[in-house]
């Protein structure tokens, strides 16, 4: 019932259980997590979409899930904006923990009902499946593979990342960046600066499945992002069973909680992350690949889309009883 320029996010009603699709059926409703999705009520005709308000200020931080859920991702939206949404709207939802902390007090007081938190979450079956048709990932002796996944804009700062990667990497080494945007350009000039850029690979946009088949056959992952709100692209690379490499901003704290697989480094320091990345990759293989597991140990209990889907059905499931009081985080 839904057509997204990210297959991905498909799942949230078409890979569900019975029990949450019913719930979304009952309420006759549309769900879905990115601001580029494009309804398709022909594709499931025994879902009618209804999309009442559309709040989208020019990046997915403030996204309409659909009659009576908003939700929130990144922080970064107008405030006055948000106040009206959360005014008008029965239920918010945000997709972490320090998302819903980041909404001001103020704005929180007007919502109808305290703001609801469900975790975004990863299909790790879908991931590990498809990396198994990936090479294995390298030994200690061989070139490694880095991997970060993101658009090429100044937030996400991959310029921290290449300079990080040149000053940890050896010859043989390689960093794949997957993802666009207007920096490509200038990524690829500070490559050559740098004296990397015959190892470096920007394959721009690739098919989810692909991205984890990349995932699979790599070495470590690195995100230097300055501002996320749950990353499912961390979350995906610890479900490959990768140690991570993380910048130190809440969303990623929360993620490294749950793993002793993130290990956190300040905000656009790239002698820290080459330092922290240089130790990940000089770990024995077999002490990597424990980390990788209880990486994808932690994705599994806290971050899967079996527990996302319930979250949304139990917040759907409140709608549509008509319920007063608030719902309570659902993780």
């Amino acid at each position: 019932m839904l057509r997204t320029h990210n297959a991905e996010v498909q799942w949230l009603i078409d890979g569900t259980d019975a029990n949450t699709a019913n719930v979304m059926r009952g309420k006759a409703t549309a769900i879905t997590q990115s601001f580029t999705a494009q309804l398709n009520p022909a594709a499931t005709p025994a879902i009618k979409p209804q999309i009442r308000y559309w709040f989208n200020p020019g990046r997915a931080d403030l996204e309409y899930f659909g009659p009576g859920v908003l939700a929130f991702g990144l922080a970064m939206f107008p405030p006055l904006l948000a106040a009206l949404a959360m005014a008008v709207i029965p239920t918010s939802v945000a997709c972490s923990t320090s998302a819903a902390e980041s909404i001001p007090g103020w704005v929180q007081r007007l919502a109808r009902r305290p703001v609801q938190v469900v975790t975004n979450g990863v299909d790790v079956q879908r991931v590990l499946k498809a990396g198994e048709e990936a090479p294995p990932a390298s030994s200690t002796g061989a070139g490694r593979t880095v991997v970060s996944i993101g658009r090429l804009i100044p937030i996400k700062d991959q310029a921290t990342l290449l300079t990080a990667f040149a000053r940890a990497s050896r010859p043989g080494d390689r960093l794949v960046v997957i993802g666009d945007g207007p920096l490509r350009g200038d990524l690829e000039r500070l490559a050559g600066r740098l004296g990397v850029a015959d190892r470096v690979d920007l394959p721009g946009l690739l098919p989810r499945d692909e991205v984890y088949r990349v995932l699979a056959g790599a070495d470590a992952y690195v995100s230097t992002s300055r501002g996320e709100g749950l990353p499912l692209s961390v979350l995906e690379a610890l479900a490959a069973e990768l140690p991570v490499v993380l910048s130190d901003i809440p969303p990623h704290q929360e993620v490294a909680a749950a793993t002793a697989a993130a290990r956190l480094v300040p905000v656009g320091d790239a002698r820290a992350f080459a330092d922290a990345l240089a130790r990940l990759l000089a770990l024995p293989l077999e002490q990597r690949e424990a980390l990788g597991r209880s990486a994808r140990k932690a994705v599994t209990d806290a971050f899967s889309v079996h527990s996302m889907t319930h979250g949304y059905a139990r917040i759907y499931a409140s709608l549509r009883r008509g319920d007063r009081q608030p719902i309570g985080a659902a993780a």
